[in-house]
């Protein structure tokens, strides 16, 4: 044995260099979280509800994972396989995106990019393997994703703001890339398991309380993303202006780049704030017309 590692053939490696630092953090991450898991005890499980508009609602017992992780969070970050590791993601400009990602008040690069490639990545294998018991075929599709991220011609950039005060039959667009529709089960608690939290009260379960406001934005390379916050305000006005609800958004909003977590970040207070009224109907036309 000469100590190198056997990439499986399905995987198209694009840089051998990060695949072998991010797989030496990943491989070391599992090993210190799979001690500390034995240490504490049983990974904790949340029972997720899931509401429906009719009918009972579901449960689903998930894995804490993301928890467990974020609370080691800097002693995973201080190891030197991590040092490592966001060494070689500095030295790739296509990372540049998630160095600049939401990652709490003036975020350092370093911590940006530990947060949405590293943590994301541990997660993400972890996830697939149901603990942190190591499956070479988990990490190398979770692998194979990011390197689609980032070295594709175009990325995805989404954010979605919970509504109230309004209602809707079925999807609506406001302009490219800007739509009203009703939040798909699951969705956020999916990228962000704290997100029932940061949700407004009894959203899910009340008429005017089930909708979205959804930005979609296809990103070229180096390309930034929009200002999520100032066009949700903005969407926010126009829906006013043409309805009279009593609309409001947030009170965050979370990003997701290429499907995987981006950022939370707070809704403008304009846009946050709900102002008195009976809740509305958006329908076709008053959309066209917000649009």
């Amino acid at each position: 044995m000469d100590g190198s590692i056997a990439y499986p053939s399905y995987v198209p490696i694009r840089s051998p260099h990060l695949h072998a630092a991010l797989r030496s953090f990943t491989l070391g991450a599992f090993a210190f979280l799979l001690r500390e898991l034995e240490e504490s005890g049983d990974l904790p499980f949340a029972l997720e509800e899931h509401a429906q508009r009719r009918g009972p609602a579901l449960y689903e017992y998930r894995p804490l994972v993301r928890g467990f992780v974020e609370e080691r969070a800097q002693r995973l970050r201080g190891r030197q396989d991590a040092v490592l590791a966001l060494e070689e993601l500095g030295r790739l400009p296509a990372a540049a995106i998630f160095a600049r990602a939401h990652a709490g008040p003036r975020p350092s690069e370093e911590e940006a990019l530990c947060r949405t490639v590293l943590l994301a990545l541990v997660v993400s294998t972890a996830e697939a393997c149901g603990g942190f018991d190591w499956d070479d075929a988990a990490f190398e599709r979770a692998y194979a994703e990011l390197e689609h991220s980032l070295f594709g011609e175009r990325r995805a950039y989404a954010a979605v703001a919970p509504l109230t005060g309004l209602a809707v039959n079925t999807q609506l667009e406001l302009a490219t890339g800007l739509r009203v529709r009703a939040a798909a089960t699951g969705e956020l608690a999916r990228h962000w398991p704290e997100a029932q939290g940061l949700l407004p009260t009894d959203f899910g379960r009340e008429a005017d309380r089930y909708c979205v406001l959804e930005l979609r934005v296809g990103l070229g390379v180096g390309e930034e993303p929009p200002d999520a916050p100032a066009e949700i305000a903005d969407a926010v006005s126009a829906i006013r202006l043409a309805t009279a609800a009593p609309l409001a958004a947030g009170p965050v909003l979370f990003e997701t780049l290429d499907g995987r977590s981006f950022g939370i970040r707070p809704v403008l207070p304009i846009a946050a704030t709900q102002p008195p009224g009976e809740a509305t109907r958006l329908d076709g036309f008053r959309a066209a017309l917000a649009g």
